[in-house]
């Protein structure tokens, strides 16, 4: 049986000083991305959120995106999140959303990992490929996804 291809984009609340919590969230899907992304760059403009980096957009924009995209049916695509009480390094925290994000899909002996982190270079990639498989995840490899204001 072909391996079924799942996909995992992860992103978190960053390093902000101002903040007592830390967020990561993984959103999943066993379908191809595209079809979400198209949705996402829609909502985008319908909500004025527009291409901006996501701490520069105005605080009424993100929460009306927010909630359009909450709102939509979503099949085929799964949320995780892990909350996290600062400080802390955000490697563990994001390792530990993605590692029971990842388990939680079934199942597990037909499935192949391709893992997007947010704001993630090649070698902290390599350090959470490795991370995963050493805890039986079939990760077929982590990846940067360095732009900012991409979907």
């Amino acid at each position: 049986m072909p391996k079924q291809k799942v996909y995992c984009f992860v992103d978190e609340t960053g390093q902000d000083a101002g903040s007592e919590i830390f967020i990561v969230v993984a959103a999943i899907t066993m379908g191809t991305p595209d079809k979400y992304k198209e949705l996402l760059l829609k909502l985008e403009s319908e909500t004025k959120f527009g291409r901006l980096k996501r701490h520069k957009a105005r605080q009424t924009n993100r929460l009306k995106f927010l909630d359009e995209l909450l709102s939509q049916p979503l099949a085929g695509f799964d949320l995780f999140y892990g909350k996290f009480r600062k400080p802390l390094p955000y490697f563990f925290p994001t390792l530990e959303t993605v590692e029971k994000s990842v388990a939680a899909i079934k199942p597990e002996k037909t499935k192949q990992v391709i893992l997007y982190i947010d704001g993630l270079d090649k070698r902290s990639a390599k350090k959470y490929t490795n991370a995963l498989r050493s805890k039986h995840l079939s990760i077929r490899l982590a990846k940067g996804a360095r732009d900012e204001v991409s979907p």
